[in-house]
């Protein structure tokens, strides 16, 4: 959702284009394709790390994500580099993550609540531990 893939294979961040029409809902969509979260006990409501995953972008583009999130959505996000990825993130801080959800979650689909929802997280680790044991057995 976040880009469009140029013929070279190269993607590229139509700015312009999504500051004045990406929704909610697109936010929404962004998230369920290019999005993950790490949960841990340890964070307010049990999320650590809410991310988009920006690897295939230039700088310019990831700073223009980073504008047009804290402009159309009111959301706060950092450029993280990883190194064992070679590429970059958008964190959103604990503060967000929950601003950020509250956006979104009308518009995830069932299947990808895990992704916003800690409920539905340990479901789904139940669901895929079961499915695993079922294939070992």
């Amino acid at each position: 959702m976040g880009g469009v893939v140029q013929p070279d294979n190269r993607k590229i961040f139509p700015c312009d284009y999504l500051s004045r029409n990406l929704t909610k809902k697109g936010l929404a969509y962004w998230y369920m394709d290019d999005g993950t979260t790490a949960w841990s006990t340890m964070y307010r409501n049990n999320c650590g790390i809410a991310k988009l995953l920006v690897y295939g972008y230039n700088n310019d583009e990831r700073y223009a994500m980073q504008r047009l999130l804290k402009e159309n959505f009111g959301l706060s996000s950092a450029l993280y580099y990883r190194k064992d990825r070679d590429g970059y993130e958008h964190r959103f801080t604990t503060t967000e993550i929950t601003k950020f959800f509250d956006l979104i979650k009308p518009y995830v689909v069932p299947s990808m609540l895990y992704k916003v929802d800690y409920e539905a997280y340990l479901e789904y680790r139940a669901n895929k531990e079961t499915l695993a044991q079922t294939k070992v057995g």
